[in-house]
């Protein structure tokens, strides 16, 4: 599992339900619903719902969707593990997302993980069309989209109650390599090509940037280079006075982003968003939403 919180969002901006507590609170409740039904009724949902070639030749095209909130029932591991990865995983990227492009980048890699499973059932041998169900997909697109964004952050894998230390690439080659295997020589009823998929997406969403712009365009759009010692200098004193400075509401000049947005964006690039303080959370903010309303 892997345990690492991020904020930027305001604190008091309770009004609305965040995309990480939706997912959780729909996959949750349908699981027990599976319970119940398939232990008391002994009526399973898998069949229906779950994603499958029969289904889809069936006309049942709404597996792509439903196949996504079901899981193995009663058997809780596995929506434990996924309701996990929503929650670490999803935080951090519902921060630097917009709502939108946050269920965009969930459903979209839970799509495109699905369909890369059933070319795998429909070209590779030793591959049993098995109905398909599971958040992990979704779950793989938002670990590709954050090792993609962040690939040098460092992450708490945690290992039978042991940690390990894991920058974010290495742990989005790690799963690569494993899912890639698990495809082409499938040796369980994990649906591996749907982790694969997943894990694309996410890479291929940000990378080509396939979500909408934000503040996050400012990272994409600065040069790739790292700065060297006595930029170092700089932007520690830049970053003092962005955190003394108030929050006004002058135009996103290029000075504003110089001066107070770059200095952050180090910062997150370095230490994680984690590390950011109040003032500087609200800064970006301000530079997502006048990025928004260009």
């Amino acid at each position: 599992m892997l345990a690492d919180r991020h904020y930027m969002r305001e604190e008091n901006d309770g009004s609305k339900w965040s995309p990480v507590k939706v997912l959780l609170v729909v996959t949750i409740t349908l699981f027990f619903l599976q319970c119940i039904l398939q232990v008391y009724f002994g009526r399973s949902l898998v069949k229906q719902f779950g994603l499958s070639l029969a289904g889809l030749e069936s006309g049942a095209y709404w597996q792509f969707l439903t196949c996504q909130f079901l899981h193995s029932a009663p058997w809780p591991w596995h929506v434990i593990g996924n309701c996990i990865g929503i929650y670490f995983l999803g935080s951090a990227m519902q921060e630097v997302l917009t709502d939108k492009d946050f269920y965009k980048l969930y459903l979209g890699a839970g799509t495109m993980g699905g369909v890369l499973q059933l070319l795998a059932t429909l070209i590779l041998p030793n591959q049993e069309d098995l109905p398909m169900v599971g958040a992990s997909a979704g779950v793989f697109g938002l670990m590709g989209a954050f090792a993609t964004m962040f690939p040098e952050k460092e992450l708490t894998l945690w290992l039978y109650f042991m940690p390990l230390q894991v920058r974010a690439k290495h742990l989005f080659w790690g799963f690569f390599g494993l899912s890639l295997f698990g495809t082409l020589f499938p040796y369980s009823n994990v649906a591996d090509g749907a982790h694969l998929g997943g894990l694309l997406t996410g890479f291929a969403f940000i990378r080509l940037g396939l979500h909408e712009r934000s503040f996050f365009s400012l990272i994409r759009s600065r040069r790739k280079r790292e700065p060297d010692p006595q930029e170092h200098t700089l932007y520690r004193e830049r970053s003092r006075k962005s955190v003394a400075k108030p929050v006004k509401t002058e135009d996103l000049t290029e000075d504003f982003i110089s001066k107070d947005v770059d200095p952050i964006l180090d910062k997150i690039s370095s230490k994680g968003i984690h590390s950011l303080t109040d003032q500087e959370r609200k800064i970006l903010e301000k530079a997502r939403a006048k990025m928004a309303k260009r």
